[in-house]
């Protein structure tokens, strides 16, 4: 994904290119679920088809192996809103996507975001992301298709803002590109602007890199949003990358000389590393985690061992643990499985090598821990 020299090329400010993006992106066609010229809603309140209104329904494997079935629910009225931004998913053969909702993203919000909607009403917009094809040869990319990116999300925010919010607070979510895009969203549109600032309730930027000075939760690429330290704390961020064994020296996550971001001018120094925020235990140390996956993923891997499993999701109570690490210029978020699991559940693999850690399931190995932070985040925000 990056290295130091791929770093520079984005070198000087996306300013110049903006212009061009928007005349392209308003030149998108926009399927029935438009709501301007430019924006088109993957998940919004009311929509007739929304994947982040999902069946939650799931089974917990116990230890022992024994199962039982949870069944949340999304919430009638929640009192703050998400806005969620998926990874790189499109498989379309351009460097940027088009606005048109396919499986790939639809299937994102599904195993993403949709669980965060007993806590907060999930908006999340279509936007030209950069495609699997041109992140395959991260070179190629120009700072044209990378401002046509950004562009199209910053529409829909501007959209969200006039005619969804209504002051209500809002927790920003993303992995991956959406979390790379809501960092530089972020930069530009709130971390200096104290007005937009206080409906800030937090921002979860999974698997994107954010930096910070060693040892600090706040500096480095925001000046005035820290990393969360608590779990009634607002205004604030939780971040990681998270590995099952320490990153390589090449690794492309967890490690400052190594990230990109193709939507926002990087600083690199000596004295940054990439912040860790453990979600199951936000004060330090370690904690428990919850994950919540899509049983069709783990399918899909052929790592679903139990049978008889008819719900859409599957979780593993008292599995897997977590806490921050940092060594050799890496700062990532350490996942064991806990001593004495039964060893015929199931232990998530990394399919993508040692340089991508458990990048894929970043947010699904920690799913249930971030909801629950959501809800009391969102609770202290109400006051």
């Amino acid at each position: 994904m990056g290295t130091p020299s791929r770093q520079a090329r984005w070198a000087g400010s996306l300013s110049g290119a903006l212009a061009v993006a928007a005349l392209v992106a308003g030149c998108s066609s926009a399927p029935a679920t438009t709501s301007g010229p430019s924006v088109v809603w993957l998940c919004r309140p009311g929509l007739a088809d929304n994947p982040c209104t999902a069946d939650l329904t799931a089974t917990a494997v116990g230890t022992d192996g024994s199962t039982a079935i949870e069944t949340p629910a999304p919430a009638a009225d929640p009192a703050i809103d998400c806005f969620y931004l998926y990874p790189t998913v499109s498989q379309q053969k351009t460097q940027n996507s088009d606005l048109k909702i396919e499986a790939e993203e639809s299937r994102a919000a599904r195993a993403q975001a949709s669980p965060f909607s007993p806590v907060c009403r999930v908006y999340a917009p279509m936007y030209r992301s950069l495609t699997s094809r041109a992140l395959g040869v991260y070179s190629s990319i120009t700072k044209e298709e990378g401002a046509i990116a950004y562009s199209s999300v910053l529409a829909a925010f501007h959209e969200y803002l006039a005619s969804y919010n209504g002051g209500r607070g809002i927790v920003f979510i993303g992995h991956s590109q959406g979390a790379w895009m809501l960092e530089a969203l972020l930069k530009n549109e709130l971390d200096g602007n104290p007005e937009l600032r206080r409906l800030l309730v937090s921002a979860i930027l999974v698997g994107g890199n954010v930096a910070v000075p060693t040892g600090k939760v706040l500096g480095g690429d925001f000046a005035n949003i820290p990393g969360c330290t608590t779990q009634t704390q607002v205004g604030c961020i939780v971040a990681y990358s998270s590995f099952s064994e320490p990153p390589t020296s090449d690794a492309w996550f967890g490690r400052v000389d190594q990230r990109v971001n193709p939507f926002i001018d990087l600083a690199y120094s000596s004295d940054l590393q990439v912040l860790c925020t453990n979600p199951a235990s936000l004060s330090g140390g370690s904690g428990v985690l919850e994950p919540h996956i899509l049983t069709e993923e783990l399918l899909f891997q052929g790592i679903l061992h139990q049978t008889g499993i008819q719900t859409p999701w599957v979780t593993y109570p008292q599995e897997y643990s977590a806490r921050c690490e940092a060594a050799h210029g890496a700062s990532w978020l350490q996942i064991d499985v806990i001593a004495g699991t039964a060893e015929t559940r199931e232990v998530i693999p990394a399919p993508n090598g040692p340089g991508y850690g458990l990048h894929n399931v970043d947010i699904a190995i920690a799913l249930g821990n971030l909801v629950k932070l959501v809800g009391e985040q969102g609770a202290a925000f109400k006051g």
